[in-house]
């Protein structure tokens, strides 16, 4: 075990044919976003965010694109308590298992208060106006449409540092049970969601790293899966302490200590 190991820890494939797809900074995406704006006309920007995207980062990180009006979908969402009540049934009072959950992320909204901001945002004659929030294309599609993700592994990270589950205040609840309604409950219709959007989003905006947000333009997404799809692949790994030990990985992988 004291050989130095060749295992790579951060594996990358390299995508041909997409150069400058891919902005880094808040500066480089908000000049992106602006330069595919309709010129002199009123343009309705939306971006819908998978829940456990940190809604506030997104608002400030954007806001040098001087939006004339601001709308936030969560405001939309339907009741927590309401929300929470409907989804007894797959927790389930078991400490670890539920039910895998065939829910629609429309049925977590109130279909009126959709209603009410899509005819508000319609009524807006000029300027540009933002649209965000988890379910954001269910207000409308807007002009540019940016899917802001998040990876799993992000979200699990910040359960255990105090984050809530989606439209409920649950932050001192302990990780098994965010975890849990996250797995069974909130992924399942997210997940669903967010595919229904990919064949037409505009961005896919990076939401793991605060301190480094990514914005990838559609087309490069989508021809990039296409690339990695057609060779072999992996993704890259994450591991976390466990009661069953994994001295041997930390040590033939590479691991910090």
């Amino acid at each position: 075990m004291n050989k130095s190991t060749n295992y790579d820890l951060f594996p990358t494939k390299k995508i041909y044919g997409r150069d400058g797809c891919a902005k880094k900074g808040w500066d480089d995406i908000c000049q992106t976003i602006k330069s595919a704006q309709i010129c002199g006309e009123k343009t309705v920007i939306v971006v819908d965010c998978y829940p456990g995207v940190d809604l506030d980062w997104v608002k400030s990180g954007l806001i040098s694109i001087n939006f004339s009006n601001i709308f936030r979908s969560d405001d939309c969402a339907m009741d927590s308590q309401l929300l929470n009540r409907k989804l007894e049934s797959a927790l389930t009072d078991d400490r670890v298992f539920g039910k895998m959950t065939d829910m629609d992320i429309s049925e977590c909204f109130s279909k009126s208060l959709l209603q009410e901001t899509r005819l508000k945002v319609e009524n807006i004659d000029e300027g540009t106006v933002l649209v965000y929030g988890v379910g954001a294309a269910l207000v409308c599609r807007g002009n540019i449409l940016i899917v802001a993700d998040i990876d799993r592994w992000e979200i699990q990270l910040r359960y255990r540092n105090g984050m809530s589950n989606w439209n409920t205040e649950n932050g001192d609840a302990p990780f098994l049970s965010k975890y849990k309604r996250g797995y069974f409950i909130e992924w399942r219709w997210a997940d669903k969601h967010k595919i229904s959007l990919f064949d037409e989003m505009d961005f896919l905006l990076d939401a793991n790293r605060s301190n480094e947000p990514v914005l990838v333009t559609g087309d490069g997404i989508r021809d990039g899966l296409s690339q990695i799809c057609t060779q072999p692949f992996r993704t890259v790994p994450y591991f976390d302490p466990g009661v069953w030990g994994g001295q041997w990985m930390k040590e033939g992988c590479g691991l910090p200590k």
